[in-house]
């Protein structure tokens, strides 16, 4: 079911049809058809092989993923200040704004 979404995704075949003019004329309905038939096989794969071809969602905790880790609430914003306080101090100046 894979190799056909190539195939059906590669083939333009009746992409663009002949008028009564002569002339070249898209063709919106197989091309709608087309997607259509892409993204049916597209849900059905993710449905029978959701390890393989399903969405990806990165929540952690499997054996394959660890736990995400996170910073408690109020650490980035210290971390943050500390790390600008030793910019300040090697450029010689202080981490205070200038509020005079």
């Amino acid at each position: 079911m894979a190799d056909e979404l190539l195939e059906i995704a590669d083939d333009g075949r009746n992409d663009w049809v002949v008028d009564e003019e002569g002339g070249d004329k898209y063709n919106g309905d197989h091309v709608q058809r087309s997607r259509l038939r892409v993204d049916t096989r597209k849900w059905l794969l993710s449905k029978a092989l959701p390890k393989v071809f399903g969405d990806k969602l990165a929540l952690g905790g499997d054996a394959d993923m660890p736990p995400i880790q996170t910073e408690e609430v109020g650490q980035g914003a210290a971390k943050l200040a500390a790390y600008l306080d030793s910019i300040a101090e090697r450029s010689g100046t202080s981490g205070e704004p200038d509020g005079e």
